[in-house]
């Protein structure tokens, strides 16, 4: 296919960054992971980097408004850099409100309306894998026991040295995954609603999870049956 937009989503430790990096590798897609959007509008120089940049460094949520401008901001400039239509956005959005503003961006952006993909993992085996991970301070990526980086301490983008985080303890992550099933509860009402709503089983190998992701693609006649 020409173009399309996937929003990949689950609980944090549900592995959506990873399968969005094997999505970028095989359908040479533009990967935009929301950490690293919002890190990278904070180092520019322009008022909404600035304003961005205060309020997370005082702790404070970034608006929707903000949030829905800062991808605006990026998805146009991927578009005038590279003309590549297709999109993987990782941890965007986070509302109902944000999911209809990333509706209306794509039709400003001549792009297609976003599936929402959803890794299902049992909340236990989330808490197991986010109070085992290792996690870079550097680049915000985080490595799982099964991962070549986590045995090495070392990250493999940056080579920052790994650490444990203290809010990855069991009962805070408990806390926090609280608050994502709102927030995912809401999410997969909207888009079921829409009907582009894909639900894969995030409890498997990463091979499987991402066999299976391709498989919905195909039904849902997002890819080409070559792939």
């Amino acid at each position: 296919m020409e173009a399309f937009t996937l929003i990949l989503y689950g609980f944090p430790g549900s592995g959506k960054g990873t399968q969005g990096k094997l999505i970028k590798e095989k359908f040479n897609v533009n990967y935009l992971a929301s950490g690293d959007v919002v890190r990278e509008i904070m180092q520019s120089n322009d008022e909404l980097g600035k304003l961005v940049k205060d309020r997370y460094n005082k702790g404070i949520p970034q608006p929707d408004d903000v949030i829905v401008e800062i991808f605006k901001k990026k998805m146009e400039l991927v578009l005038i850099d590279s003309k590549n239509k297709k999109f993987v956005i990782d941890g965007f959005p986070k509302s109902i409100n944000q999911a209809i503003e990333l509706d209306n961006l794509s039709k400003k952006l001549f792009l297609k309306s976003p599936f929402f993909i959803y890794l299902e993992v049992p909340e236990n085996v989330v808490i197991d894998r986010i109070s085992n991970r290792l996690f870079c301070t550097n680049c915000g990526i985080s490595y799982l026991p099964t991962q070549d980086e986590y045995k090495k301490e070392i990250c493999s983008r940056c080579g920052d040295k790994l650490s444990k985080r203290i809010d990855d303890e069991p009962e805070t992550v408990k806390v926090r995954l609280q608050k994502e099933k709102i927030i995912i509860s809401n999410l997969l009402k909207y888009y079921q609603k829409e009907k582009r709503l894909i639900i894969v089983n995030g409890n498997q190998s990463i091979d499987a999870v991402y066999k299976d992701i391709v498989n919905k693609l195909k039904i849902n006649g997002m890819i080409n049956d070559e792939y």
